[in-house]
């Protein structure tokens, strides 16, 4: 586990949802940073499968967190193919 808080609520509250159930999860990261998305890896033994999880969101700060990263991403392209500014 990684990036839960001091009390680990994240991963009590993910226990909580999953109690009763025939699932185990083997990783998880609440970490939230540009270009880092919480996710999660659990087993569920009555279906015999692997699950990963991954947190999507459509907050404007990952809008624009998004948006800045594209455009850097696309600026340096243009440079390494011979444009500039």
């Amino acid at each position: 586990m990684v990036g839960d808080n001091c009390c680990n609520c994240n991963m009590a509250a993910m226990r909580q949802v999953l109690r009763n159930k025939h699932i185990e999860i083997v990783y998880a990261t609440f970490h939230v940073d540009v270009g880092e998305t919480p996710f999660f890896i659990s087993v569920d033994f009555s279906k015999r499968v692997i699950v990963i999880t991954i947190r999507g969101t459509l907050s404007m700060k990952v809008k624009l967190e998004k948006t800045l990263i594209m455009t850097h991403k696309f600026v340096n392209c243009l440079k390494t193919s011979g444009y500039s500014d």
